[in-house]
């Protein structure tokens, strides 16, 4: 599908972030990008906050990832 370009827009790891709402909630993230713009904050700003939320929003979903995992490894 990807390569005869069907139901796959190019996109990068993170393009298509706003899919998976229940795994990682980016509803705050827009709504900060959203007030920063209207607030007239310059794009390097709203660029460098962005993707260190984006750093710790992963950050935080691996943490969760490894903690399930050990909590299931000392379960079995």
């Amino acid at each position: 599908m990807i390569a005869r370009g069907i139901n796959s827009p190019p996109a990068s790891s993170l393009g298509r972030l706003g899919e998976r709402p229940a795994t990682l909630d980016v509803a705050p993230l827009i709504r900060a990008v959203v007030q920063d713009i209207h607030a007239a904050i310059g794009i390097a700003q709203i660029a460098e906050r962005f993707h260190r939320s984006v750093a710790e929003l992963l950050a935080t979903a691996c943490l969760r990832a490894r903690a399930r995992r050990a909590a299931w490894v000392l379960w079995r």
